[in-house]
C-alpha cells in the first residue's frame, strides 16, 4: 500500500462483545458470525491467520473472570495450532514495567509474548512526555511487525471444522431437549391419565 510502512495489507478481524452483559447467547452468535465469515472464503478471500492478539490494559491486577472465559472461548475456536501465534497487545502501559503481568502467567492461559502501548496521554500539554511515549509506541509497532513477519502463517481450515462441528453439537443439543421437553410432557399426560383411572 502506498505510503505505508509496511509492504503488505494488513487486516484485522476485530471481535468486539464477548463476555458482554448480553452474555452466552451473544458469544454463540459471535462464534456463528465468525464460523459463516469463515466459511465464505470466496467472498471473504480469508483463509489463513498469522497472529491472534488479546488486547488488555496494564492497570489490571490479573485476569478478571470475564477475561479468562473470552481467552478460553477465543482458544477453543481458533485451537491449539495456533498457540505459537498469541501476543497480547497491553494499552495503558504509561511506558513502565509491570510486575502483575505476573498474575496472568500463573493461570496458565496463553498471553504470547507482550507488546506494551500508551495511548493514555499522547495529548499531552507536555509534549517532551508526548514525544517520549510517541517513540515508546512505535518501537512496540516496531516489534510487534518484526515478531508477525517470522510467525508461521496458520490455515484456517481446522478452525472451521471446529466452528462447523461445534454447529452441529449445539444443534443436536437443541434436539435432544426438544425431544426431552417433549417426552416430559407425555409423561405428565400418561400420570395424569393414570391418577383419574385409579380414582374412579
Amino acid at each position: 500500500m502506498k505510503g505505508s510502512r509496511i509492504p503488505y495489507t494488513l487486516n484485522v478481524i476485530d471481535t468486539p462483545g464477548f463476555g458482554d452483559a448480553r452474555g452466552i447467547d451473544r458469544d454463540d452468535e459471535i462464534c456463528d458470525q465468525i464460523r459463516e465469515m469463515l466459511a465464505d472464503k470466496e467472498q471473504t478471500g480469508i483463509i489463513t491467520i498469522d497472529a491472534e492478539c488479546y488486547v488488555f490494559e496494564a492497570q489490571a491486577t490479573g485476569p478478571t473472570p470475564k477475561q479468562r472465559n473470552i481467552f478460553q472461548l477465543i482458544m477453543s475456536l481458533f485451537g491449539n495450532d495456533i498457540a505459537q501465534n498469541i501476543c497480547s497487545m497491553i494499552t495503558f502501559a504509561n511506558g513502565r514495567d509491570h510486575t502483575h503481568f505476573e498474575a496472568f502467567d500463573e493461570t496458565g492461559l496463553l498471553f504470547g509474548e507482550r507488546f506494551t502501548f500508551d495511548n493514555s496521554d499522547l495529548r499531552s500539554p507536555k509534549k517532551h512526555l508526548s514525544y517520549f511515549l510517541w517513540g515508546e509506541n512505535m518501537s512496540s509497532f516496531e516489534r510487534f511487525f518484526s515478531r508477525l513477519d517470522k510467525m508461521e502463517r496458520k490455515s484456517l481450515e481446522l478452525t472451521l471444522d471446529v466452528l462447523n462441528e461445534r454447529k452441529r453439537l449445539e444443534d443436536t443439543i437443541k434436539n435432544i431437549e426438544i425431544e426431552l421437553k417433549a417426552g416430559n410432557y407425555q409423561i405428565k399426560q400418561l400420570q395424569k391419565a393414570m391418577q383419574i383411572c385409579a380414582s374412579n
